[in-house]
């Protein structure tokens, strides 16, 4: 084992794709690394049940504020001298940035970019995300190590919007893992080919305006009674007072259930027929992973960037142009010529594969040791 020091930061142990990504990834880097952490600064969350605590840290650090964050991180690097930080999402990169500036120990710095640095900046509502953070970027990117995105879209749209000399390497994320390999293994796989007339669908991701939720309830709306389709969304969030509201209005009780946040999610991707997605943009979106893991065919948005990287363009589902209600009904009429097809969805179960945490850890291992010249 190498004696170095590997950090990683996560704001909490709530159930979502950083959280899960760098759980899994600290897991497995602490079979090659002595000391590996993890740094968070909100101790709510399941997902600490995850965390192999025999080898892996953790750390309540004060980050509830930026300015907290700052000062907390400036002090941890002081004093627990880590040889490598890996920050999720670009605020806080630039905190850690700034801290280690300001720090008399220098620790090389990871900034994971998982969403499309351009798209988010520009639709963020806070003066600081949408005007300060790209311009603070542009200064200050040559003091990171290592960018690591998530989807060749998002690592293209970060040389754009910085420079094409940015040090970045593209690594997607860890999604096929123990955890969901168990669960397919101990649970009852829903014969996909089906007789009948409904049609189920699942969506899950936070209820925020980037995951088009709104909009995929007119996308329901527009084809439900001539498919006869039902839909099972999983996920919470500030959108979901408005989404109850929209179906309603549509009078979709019958048809749509909202089941809120649930961490059993995994059972609702694996009894559906599809599993449908209008992201107006995303990094990359695990979920899509997971559900062709269970041979739920995929039907999403073609958005910027992840959707199409992990259809390989449309060869491993369904890719609609977002909010459009007539490519959207197209695909449901493709997909469902696939339904009774077991060999396209063993196909598409195999590409899944490919996203693995193993696949995923071992990258990031190789490049950690290059940081570190070992």
């Amino acid at each position: 084992m190498e004696k170095k020091h590997i950090v990683f930061l996560i704001p909490s142990f709530e159930v979502g794709g950083i959280e899960r990504s760098f759980i899994n990834l600290a897991n497995r880097v602490s079979e090659e690394f002595t000391h590996v952490g993890i740094w968070h600064w909100f101790n709510r969350g399941p997902l600490k049940s995850d965390i192999n605590l025999s080898s892996v840290e953790t750390k309540f650090i004060n980050g509830k504020r930026l300015v907290k964050l700052f000062s907390s991180l400036v002090r941890e690097f002081r004093t627990s001298k880590p040889d490598i930080v890996v920050t999720p999402m670009y605020m806080i990169g630039m905190v850690a940035i700034i801290s280690k500036i300001f720090s008399t120990h220098k620790p090389k710095l990871v900034i994971g970019c998982r969403n499309t640095f351009s798209l988010q900046t520009s639709s963020a509502k806070r003066f600081l995300d949408k005007y300060i953070l790209p311009i603070l970027y542009k200064i200050f990117y040559k003091r990171v190590d290592l960018f690591i995105a998530i989807s060749k879209g998002v690592a293209n749209d970060l040389k754009r919007s910085l420079s094409n000399k940015i040090n970045i390497k593209v690594i997607y994320n860890p999604v096929i893992d123990k955890r969901i390999n168990e669960f397919k293994s101990s649970s009852i796989l829903i014969n996909k080919e089906s007789n009948t007339k409904q049609i189920n669908l699942v969506s899950v991701g936070r209820l925020e305006p980037q995951k088009g939720m709104l909009e995929l309830i007119d996308l329901f709306y527009f084809c439900y009674e001539e498919f006869n389709l039902h839909l099972t969304i999983c996920g919470q969030g500030s959108l979901n007072i408005l989404l109850q509201e929209k179906i309603n209005k549509y009078n979709l009780n019958s048809r749509i259930k909202l089941v809120g946040f649930s961490k059993n999610y995994l059972t609702y991707l694996n009894e559906a027929d599809f599993f449908v997605a209008n992201s107006q943009y995303e990094g990359f979106q695990n979920v899509i992973v997971e559900a062709m893991f269970f041979g739920t065919i995929p039907i999403v948005s073609d958005c910027p960037h992840g959707p199409s990287e992990i259809l390989n363009n449309g060869e491993f589902g369904y890719l609609f142009s977002i909010n459009s209600k007539e490519a959207f009904k197209q695909c449901l009429n493709k997909a469902l010529t696939k339904i009774n097809d077991k060999n396209f969805r063993d196909k598409i179960s195999c590409r899944a594969n490919y996203f693995s945490s193993e696949r995923s850890a071992t990258a990031y291992l190789e490049e950690f040791k290059r940081l570190l010249n070992i």
